[in-house]
């Protein structure tokens, strides 16, 4: 109840800081673009009900779309849509962007709440407070995320807290990871393969069948069957274990570092 009255108090707020137009509308009724009343140029200030898809110059306010909801310039507020949501300005979804498809977002996003679809993108500079769910895909490689990003393929800028998926890719990442490929990690990250593909740091505990991070440097413990980084300081096991600097400890079959005094040990590897 209380997380409602918040939604509600800022989307009030948020309609009072809308700025005075002449050609605005406190409701718009949709069929399609060239089918609706009032007509595209106006602004909404309020509800907008689209059975196809409306399209209006900027919306502040609930937005209902049994297809599909476009915004050419300014948008905040909660939109849901059976299909997709597009905005091609500057946008702000307080509590919900939600579409069965997708929801693509052409200029600078922001998103306090949730922004769910079978595929989320957002092509520019982007942040998302709450939970970001793509069923199938999370394309946001520049947006920054504090708390989940959740689908099958994940590619954030900065995520602070959880991601999970089958193949995660993020500049960087502070809390917990699970999923098969990612490439730089700050907090936990677990999968069948794990993969960094350029300069990262990760900071905590990578666990995979095959972690294959030759270009990063791991402060903490990588375990995986076959384990490749460039430094590592702490811990790394696994039946194959390879570094470029080793400061701790390497555990299994076949250990290789060439830094330490045997570039090639079995069982046991140990660095300074």
């Amino acid at each position: 109840m209380h997380s409602f009255l918040r939604v509600v108090l800022i989307l009030v707020f948020a309609l009072c800081a809308v700025p005075a137009s002449a050609d605005f509308t406190p409701i718009s009724l949709a069929f399609a673009p060239h089918a609706q009343f009032p007509r595209e140029d106006f602004t909404v200030t309020g509800l907008r009900l689209s059975l196809l898809y409306g399209q209006h110059r900027r919306m502040y306010g609930l937005d209902l779309g049994l297809v599909g909801n476009v915004t050419d310039s300014d948008f905040v507020g909660l939109a849901i849509a059976g299909g997709f949501n597009r905005t091609t300005g500057p946008a702000k979804a307080i509590g919900l962007q939600a579409a069965g498809i997708a929801n693509v977002n052409h200029g600078r996003f922001s998103a306090f709440g949730a922004q769910a679809a079978l595929v989320n993108y957002n092509l520019v500079e982007a942040f998302v407070a709450g939970v970001q769910v793509g069923g199938l895909a999370n394309l946001a490689n520049k947006t920054t995320i504090y708390g989940a990003q959740l689908g099958v393929y994940n590619d954030g800028c900065s995520i602070y807290g959880f991601q999970l998926g089958v193949v995660n890719r993020a500049n960087s990442l502070n809390g917990v990871r699970i999923g098969s490929m990612s490439t730089s990690i700050f907090g936990v990250q677990a999968g069948l393969v794990n993969v960094t593909s350029s300069e990262s740091s990760i900071l905590g505990f990578q666990l995979g069948a095959v972690n294959l991070s030759g270009h990063s440097n791991i402060n903490g413990i990588q375990a995986g069957f076959f384990n490749k980084a460039d430094t590592v300081t702490g811990l790394q096991i696994g039946f194959i274990n390879i570094s470029q600097a080793l400061h701790g400890l390497q555990i299994g079959f076949l250990n290789f570092s060439r830094s330490t005094f045997f570039s090639v040990s079995p069982f046991l590897n140990i660095g300074f």
